[in-house]
């Protein structure tokens, strides 16, 4: 009984585990800046020429990352402008790189038709 309570814990806490580093949600990244590179202390995010969002950089193996949520836009095109910023140089305007632009489109999908239940 014992073996089964430990089996049946580990199974638990196995599915756990797994769950926390699963992600739904689509997210803009870029390349990993390895911790031995000078590491942004933000991004600056502007989607569709708006207000401008600072975004944490994202902990990856060996260094950091852009990793920004875009599951709230709507469909359709959407413009990007992303900047790796620091807090401490002065490098350029607001101590942020030269904007990089990333166009894409967010497509929903197509209602499917003919649903109903199979004997095979």
């Amino acid at each position: 009984m014992k073996r089964f309570i430990l089996a049946v814990s580990f199974f638990l806490l196995a599915i756990g585990l797994m769950a926390t580093v699963c992600s739904a949600a689509p997210y803009i990244v870029c390349n990993p800046y390895p911790s031995t590179a000078t590491v942004p202390d933000y991004f600056s995010v502007v989607v569709d020429g708006g207000t401008a969002v600072q975004s944490t950089p994202y902990a990856v193996t060996g260094g950091v990352e852009l990793h920004f949520d875009v599951a709230g836009l709507s469909s359709g095109s959407h413009t990007i402008n992303v900047s790796a910023c620091s807090n401490t140089t002065s490098t350029q305007a607001g101590g942020c790189s030269t904007a990089t632009p990333f166009t894409f489109s967010k497509v929903t999908p197509v209602v499917p038709t003919g649903v109903g239940i199979s004997g095979q």
